[in-house]
């Protein structure tokens, strides 16, 4: 955005990168704000201006992911994150290592080109990292059997 950014300026933009990525407005349900006056303005706030043009209500909501960073915070997920990145880091710091899985994943059919890395400052990373190494568990455990590498406790060891 340059400019100023009032209601009338957030709606326009939003409008068209709607339409620049040809996005159906119908399938506008919701929208998540972080509660600025120029979004939720009664009169001409984007949410309003929004709601205007598309003639009807759409459900709001304001700052839903600072729930979930304080969520991720308030959950004790180190044990579980120790044995993931251990996992992820063994397939991932050797290249040979990274195109041997993925091409395991490849002949095998799992959509997924390879494993998320974890970064220790961003919470968000941690559940894209959980759900991808969740999805994949069964593939990881029988690639690490193959390379004889499995965990023992929260260790990896070399078979």
């Amino acid at each position: 955005m340059t400019g100023t950014t009032k209601g009338v300026n957030l709606f326009k933009t939003l409008k068209a990168c709607v339409e620049r990525n040809n996005i159906d407005w119908t399938k506008l349900d919701s929208i998540c704000t972080d509660g600025a006056p120029a979004f939720t303005g009664k009169n001409v706030g984007c949410i309003a201006l929004l709601e205007k043009f598309l003639e009807r209500t759409v459900l709001k909501y304001h700052c839903i992911i600072h729930l979930e960073a304080l969520c991720g915070k308030t959950l004790e997920l180190r044990s579980v994150m120790e044995v993931v990145v251990k996992c992820v880091n063994k397939i991932r710091a050797k290249s040979l290592n990274r195109r041997e899985f993925r091409q395991f994943l490849e002949d095998i059919g799992q959509h997924y080109g390879e494993l998320l890395l974890h970064c220790e400052d961003r919470w968000l990373s941690k559940g894209m990292v959980l759900s991808r190494f969740w999805s994949l568990k069964d593939c990881v455990h029988q690639f690490l059997t193959e390379i004889n590498e499995l965990l023992s406790g929260n260790r990896l060891v070399t078979l």
